[in-house]
């Protein structure tokens, strides 16, 4: 993402993500929760 895009447009793509993830952690509850849950592989066959 860096180095792409003007730093302008980087700050504001690391804001929504910023974002989202706050909103992520408040819909599902505490980030150390989520941490204890195993990742899953999403391929689409």
């Amino acid at each position: 993402m860096r180095g792409v895009r003007s730093a302008e447009v980087t700050a504001k793509i690391s804001r929504h993500l910023e974002r989202f993830g706050a909103w992520i952690t408040r819909g599902l509850g505490h980030a150390e929760a989520l941490g204890r849950h195993p990742a899953r592989d999403h391929r689409l066959s």
